[in-house]
């Protein structure tokens, strides 16, 4: 099993975090569980805008929490889902234009949620060229 890069602090449900990213604006911090938490990042933003299903796979998110990188001081929210295993599957914030490709890096009608694996396989693929060169398997 891959050896986590996070330090885990606490755990949120859906309903707790996401009217807090929904109210925030370019300087939204929160203190959950006395851990200072910037909420209003786009990646974080794309979860009230898109939804918190993956688009490819169908993996539903289920909770947040609040990490850190083992190296780095700062807080963030990062949000997970459950697979048919138990297994926790993070999700990512996915530019459906491929910034290589010259998409968009700050519009949200440029972003979906898609679960890591998913977002792994999709590369800097467009939609149309996935669609061509592969089929997902679930998570």
């Amino acid at each position: 099993m891959k050896k986590s890069v996070y330090v885990r602090f606490s755990v949120h449900t859906l309903r707790e975090i996401l009217p807090l990213i929904a109210s925030s604006r370019d300087s939204g911090f929160y203190y959950l569980h006395g851990r200072l938490v910037g909420v209003s990042s786009i990646r974080l933003r794309t979860y009230t805008h898109d939804c918190t299903t993956c688009h490819h796979c169908g993996l539903e998110a289920t909770h947040f929490a609040v990490e850190r990188q083992k190296n780095d001081p700062g807080f963030h929210l990062n949000i997970y889902g459950l697979n048919d295993n138990g297994h926790e599957v993070m999700f990512t914030s996915d530019h459906i234009v491929p910034k290589s490709r010259g998409g968009s890096k700050s519009s949200l009608e440029n972003r979906q949620c898609l679960c890591t694996k998913c977002n792994q396989r999709k590369s800097n693929k467009t939609e149309e060229e996935l669609c061509l060169t592969s089929t997902l398997i679930a998570c």
